[in-house]
């Protein structure tokens, strides 16, 4: 959690706002970005494959998605992953 909050606080926003021309040499913020990324990663696989032992576990896929924290717990291991590779690939969106 610890990881988390401090690359989605710290790392990711310097990163995200950075100019074409910044992106040419690592700041602070990247190798903090190389060190924490690959972190949160694990930490968040682990977490998924925990999940699904648990669906893949239960009699029914129904009865694992019938109480709504299942579905907190399974959705975060899916979206950090995602976010953390688009910022190593220095995706850009605009709003």
């Amino acid at each position: 959690m610890v990881l988390y909050f401090a690359y989605s606080n710290y790392i990711f926003p310097v990163r995200f706002h950075e100019n074409e021309n910044e992106m040419e040499h690592y700041s602070n913020e990247d190798y903090a970005f190389f060190g924490v990324g690959p972190a949160i990663i694990l930490v968040s696989l682990y977490f998924l494959v925990t999940e699904l032992r648990q669906l893949f576990s239960s009699s029914d896929m129904s009865e694992y998605f019938s109480s709504i924290w299942n579905f907190f717990d399974i959705v975060p291991p899916i979206v950090i992953p995602l976010i953390v590779i688009q910022d190593f690939l220095r995706v850009k969106y605009d709003f």
